[in-house]
């Protein structure tokens, strides 16, 4: 990544040092470029304060700093009334990172920022009200804050300014913009607000991690996010289940989990699914599930697993679907009770195992799915009584 930026005559010391630090964190010299951003931050330069405190806020190269971080921002938002400052103050209040952690800061410098259309800080207030995070359920908020988000219009070139400034041009190259595109797609399947949260989540599969958050986190702080997919999801979720005054409408659902569904949304294929087999639709449920599960959704691939097991009565497509849970989800309770159920019913495809059965259930209770005490109960007394039987 390479920032450049334009020079018009007479130079103040802080755009001189601004200017200098830019150069060194070009040739991947944080180090050297923090320096002259704290120099030039010293005259209350917006910018120098912006990357200084970006820089503390993510480690590059130098010791993280969380506490420098929030002082720098907070100086820049309040000063400045930056809407990226505005963003990453109530993101370090949220998550006590650098500052005591505090919901109503939070909700203040978030409510600030998304005011000033900063569209990340639109779709997280929005989450947080929409799932009673952080901030008291609210799904009239949550509904305001998202529909904001979808107003922010598609821009028509490719080209990225810092911080939405044009005077400082953002350059990539091929194979950054490949890794910043690969967090999109997993981030657009697995339905998270955040790509730079979808970085780091995903860091065990990236030996260049580090380089893998610093792109996402330029490329987020740069670039107004465009959530519209994911949005449209989100909206399905308000009225598919509603919540106090805000009334279930699945017909409203739909048009909107259609919308994300068709752009490649995996959340929305899943809820089309769900809808379809609420109205006992199961071949169109079928074919939602199985695209869902196609881009990555591992609820969807349960929702297989319970199609064939509870429908088509085929204990190997609902054992292979629940394997594949097993194995991509850690602790799937639903998915171990249900490979509980398979060993405990038997049929002519999997024979009856009942030491197989129990062992699943156990599993099923180690991850809070309570069924399984139940079942272990019910199994423990069956085999008892045809042992009874056969005594007799």
């Amino acid at each position: 990544m390479k920032i450049t930026y334009n020079i018009y005559g007479y130079m103040h010391t802080s755009d001189k040092s601004l200017f200098r630090g830019i150069d060194f964190m070009n040739n991947g010299d944080y180090q050297n470029a923090i320096k002259y951003f704290e120099e030039s931050a010293k005259y209350n330069n917006e910018y120098a304060q912006l990357l200084c405190a970006s820089i503390y806020y993510m480690g590059f190269a130098v010791k993280r700093n969380p506490k420098r971080a929030i002082y720098l921002f907070k100086k820049t938002a309040i000063a400045w009334g930056n809407r990226v400052a505005q963003y990453y103050v109530g993101i370090m209040y949220r998550d006590g990172d650098g500052v005591k952690q505090n919901n109503e800061s939070s909700i203040h410098w978030l409510t600030l920022s998304a005011n000033h259309g900063w569209c990340d800080a639109q779709v997280n207030l929005g989450y947080m009200y929409q799932n009673g995070i952080y901030a008291k359920k609210d799904y009239n908020k949550a509904l305001y804050y998202y529909k904001k988000a979808l107003q922010m219009k598609k821009e028509s070139t490719d080209e990225m300014y810092l911080f939405g400034n044009k005077e400082f041009k953002i350059n990539y190259d091929s194979k950054e913009l490949f890794l910043y595109q690969l967090s999109e797609t997993i981030n657009k399947m697995n339905g998270c607000p955040s790509p730079l949260h979808t970085a780091k989540s995903y860091d065990q599969q990236f030996p260049t991690k580090q380089k893998f958050y610093e792109i996402n986190f330029w490329y987020t702080i740069c670039k107004e996010q465009q959530h519209h997919v994911l949005v449209r999801s989100f909206i399905g979720e308000l009225y598919f289940y509603g919540h106090g005054n805000f009334k279930k409408d699945h017909s409203k659902a739909k048009i909107w989990f259609e919308k994300a569904a068709k752009n490649g949304s995996a959340n929305g294929q899943l809820f089309m699914g769900s809808l379809y087999q609420y109205q006992e639709n199961y071949k169109q449920a079928l074919v939602w599930y199985t695209m869902a599960s196609k881009n990555g959704s591992q609820e969807a691939l349960f929702k297989l697993a319970e199609y064939y097991y509870h429908i088509e009565k085929d204990y190997i497509k609902a054992k292979y679907y629940c394997e594949l849970v097993l194995d991509r989800t850690e602790g799937h309770g639903q998915a171990y009770n249900m490979m509980g159920d398979i060993y405990s019913n038997g049929n002519q495809e999997i024979k009856l195992n009942n030491d197989k059965a129990i062992h699943y259930y156990s599993k099923a209770m180690d991850y809070g799915c309570h069924k399984g005490a139940t079942r272990i109960t019910l199994l423990c007394q069956k085999t008892k009584l045809g042992m009874f039987k056969r005594r007799k």
